[in-house]
């Protein structure tokens, strides 16, 4: 169901954009600027929230171009993610899960994505992807836990160019699986997050 959403979201999103923008001489054209795969990309402050939740994020981006033509660029992302909940519910939730007052989320993610940059500055971008999730909590009646998992998350970002720097507003989803069957805390993972970026050529 989370999946089922956040992939409607993007077939209105990209039909609305796709119609709104003006058409693109041949003589527009953005030249690819080079950086270093191993220099991180972009950085990303927001939060996730999923129920009662609010977890704080920060992301890392690395990229890489698989292929670049005129303003499309079809690239490899390595995201590095890592958030902690700072609110909490005061009781059990509606489907009786225990109460935390502690939560933590890291997670890599190996994703593909796709970037638009027109020449008078505008930017969009997606990609989605998954990896190895790693988390913990602490519940008021039960021990700390600090367990693995996988993690499916996909973003969709739209920004400002100026120069070499791009800044704009991101948001998207994220939903574990392959969570253990024990885990009190497995219900308060990832959610939709929102937040804006920094991207740098």
């Amino acid at each position: 169901m989370r999946r089922a959403r956040f992939g409607l979201l993007i077939w209105v999103i990209l039909g609305a954009g796709a119609g709104a923008l003006p058409a693109l001489a041949d003589s527009d054209v953005v030249l690819p600027v080079h950086t270093p795969f191993w220099i991180p990309r972009e950085i990303a402050l927001g939060s996730y929230l999923f129920g009662s939740v609010v977890s704080p994020t920060v992301e890392l981006k690395w990229e890489a171009a698989l292929y670049q033509h005129r303003i499309d660029t079809l690239m490899f992302v390595l995201e590095g993610a890592g958030s902690y909940g700072t609110k909490f519910a005061a009781g059990e939730t509606q489907y009786y899960d225990p109460p935390i007052n502690y939560l933590y989320q890291y997670s890599v993610a190996a994703e593909l994505g796709y970037r638009m940059d027109r020449p008078g500055g505008f930017s969009f971008s997606f990609h989605a992807g998954a990896g190895p999730l790693f988390y913990g909590a602490r519940a008021r009646t039960l021990s700390t836990e600090n367990l693995s998992a996988g993690t499916v998350v996909g973003r969709m970002s739209v920004g400002w160019r100026v120069g070499k720097v791009t800044t704009g507003v991101t948001g998207g989803f994220s939903a574990p699986f392959n969570t253990s069957v024990v885990s009190y805390s497995a219900v308060y993972l990832g959610g939709f997050f929102g937040g804006v970026y920094v991207n740098w050529r």
